[in-house]
């Protein structure tokens, strides 16, 4: 005995089909984008303590600037580090932004965080790839919406403690460098100018400048006593190193302090 599908039942299943193809075509697409969304939020997170660890590292380096005042390649390598510091954030977020999950994989995480859901997602995501989509059974139970999928609070993946912290990191940090910056004055911006361009030709930060050297340019019979005086601006009791040239093209290095 044969079987016949007449063209009505026939129209029938295939708009059955199609439907349940844009169905789920339209939730896998909520679940990517919802994928990007939780990237960028953890994208956000990271990002707010790395920027906390560069301005640490930035203030760090910034000190050792100032104590050990280096030239040269020790003086680019503050720089180096400050920059090898700042690609590796930019890396970090970089593979965050780019993490990508299939839709079973941000259904199984938004399960495991929003309870509520009760398995449904997850099985509408599996039971679409299911050949026994053919039961009635499950065609209907497809064609049902999500209990509370419309009203998911997404916002509660934020990591709202991580964010708190990190900004409070950010904000003290910046503190402690304005507080070094009220101390030290021109030295600290000379400092953090030296680490953050390798390419800066400023010279080692001082907490003095001089102004003036009198008597200038003279000459003077060696063993006569010489009166230098010394016009400086900044804070007191700073070195000051003074090279007299003598014959023979040596000279003679005394430290002084003003």
């Amino acid at each position: 005995m044969r079987s016949f599908i007449t063209c009505a039942e026939a129209s029938r299943m295939v708009h059955l089909t199609v439907a349940e193809d844009l169905i789920m075509s339209t939730l896998e697409r909520e679940l990517i984008q919802i994928n990007g969304r939780i990237n960028r939020w953890r994208a956000f997170e990271v990002g707010l303590w790395g920027f906390a660890a560069l301005l640490l590292g930035w203030t760090l380096l910034a000190l050792v600037d100032v104590w050990l005042r280096p030239q040269g390649w020790l003086r680019h390598g503050l720089s180096a580090v400050l920059i090898v510091l700042g690609i590796g954030a930019v890396i970090g977020i970089a593979r965050i932004l780019s993490k990508r999950r299939n839709p079973a994989s941000v259904a199984a995480f938004l399960e495991s965080r929003f309870p509520q859901l009760d398995n449904h997602l997850i099985n509408r995501v599996l039971f679409a790839t299911d050949s026994a989509q053919s039961s009635p059974w499950l065609k209907d139970y497809m064609h049902d919406s999500v209990p509370g999928w419309s009203v998911l609070p997404l916002a509660e993946i934020k990591n709202r403690k991580v964010r708190r912290n990190g900004a409070l990191a950010v904000l003290g940090i910046v503190a402690v460098m304005a507080v070094l910056g009220a101390v030290m004055g021109e030295a600290w911006k000379v400092a953090l100018t030296r680490v953050f361009d390798p390419t800066s030709k400023k010279l080692p930060p001082t907490f003095a400048a001089l102004m003036s050297v009198e008597p200038g340019h003279g000459k003077a019979i060696q063993g006569d006593a010489v009166e230098i005086t010394v016009t400086a601006k900044g804070r007191a009791g700073q070195e000051v190193i003074l090279e007299v040239p003598q014959e023979e093209s040596t000279k003679t290095t005394m430290v002084l302090w003003i």
